[in-house]
């Protein structure tokens, strides 16, 4: 309500959303450029302000807190075209060029959150999630393995299944995304025609 006892009206202008896009843009831009140049859990909020051109009080108004600011950058990334997570063990087999593909589409950003700096303490925080879906994907497959055998073969599909094999496989060996996504699709499937044969 107002003074006058009338409720407030909401004011929107399309050109102020727009610009407000553009800036959040701009700072999550800036943050990804300064995780490549951190060290280990660090960046520097000043440092991302300055390199997207606006004040820090700004990068507070748009996310609130340090720990926001990496949220949307994760987000930011499954906005920019990461596949939706498998549901069952033949889309996780599947999955692999799709993913990849993706990755070389966003490089640079990918790259951004493996390198050494604030990008590995960026993963760490989704990390726990995606074991527990790689656990729960691939269960019926390794339930009749010992303990230990099944531990080690969802770690090896999950590693399999990863930016780091995207990177490794693109840096060493000069392999594309969907390449080096059909090759590890091809050993998934290897590995689990394996685990039924026995």
């Amino acid at each position: 309500m107002n003074d006058n006892g009338k409720p407030r009206r909401t004011y929107r202008s399309a050109l102020r959303e727009k610009q407000q896009g553009e800036t959040r843009e701009s700072i999550l831009r800036a943050l990804g450029e300064q995780i490549l140049n951190s060290r280990p859990g660090e960046f520097s909020l000043p440092e991302v302000a300055e390199r997207a051109g606006v004040s820090v009080r700004t990068v507070y108004r748009h996310f609130g807190s340090r720990e926001a600011l990496i949220e949307a950058l994760q987000e930011d990334a499954v906005r920019r075209g990461t596949p939706p997570p498998p549901t069952t063990l033949d889309e996780l087999i599947a999955l692999p060029p799709v993913l990849f593909a993706s990755f070389d589409a966003h490089a640079p950003w990918v790259e951004a959150m493996l390198r050494a700096g604030a990008g590995s303490a960026i993963r760490s925080a989704g990390k726990p999630a995606r074991i527990a879906l790689f656990k729960a994907l691939t269960a019926p497959a390794v339930a009749g393995l010992p303990e230990a055998e099944a531990a080690a073969t969802q770690a090896l599909v999950k590693h399999l299944v990863s930016a780091e094999t995207w990177l490794a496989m693109r840096e060493d060996f000069g392999v594309d995304g969907p390449t080096a996504g059909w090759a590890v699709s091809r050993t998934l499937q290897a590995i689990f025609a394996g685990l039924e044969g026995r």
